[in-house]
């Protein structure tokens, strides 16, 4: 999954996710710690960041379902929905 920063300035294809305080990082291989990797974005709360999660969660769960169900070929993906954009708050 493509995930665009919160500051514009990287687009990320991420292996992992995870929250650490008030910060998400990713990784871009799956086996690698995402502590140690980039940082795509920063939140008031980790309740917020927990909530962005959230919403990145349901934007794998759309392309899941529209590969696995649709049988949707990816050049017919709409890419306005491909890649993920981090909220800036």
């Amino acid at each position: 999954m493509w995930i665009r920063s919160q500051n514009r300035k990287r687009l990320v294809n991420v292996g992992m996710l995870d929250i650490c305080d008030t910060r998400i990082f990713v990784s871009e291989l799956p086996g690698q710690i995402p502590k140690s990797g980039i940082c795509i974005g920063k939140y008031e709360s980790e309740e917020k960041a927990v909530k962005v999660l959230d919403a990145i969660q349901k934007h794998v769960e759309l392309i899941e379902h529209n590969r696995m169900f649709i049988n949707q070929p990816e050049e017919q993906y709409n890419y306005e929905y491909y890649i993920f954009e981090m909220p800036e708050k």
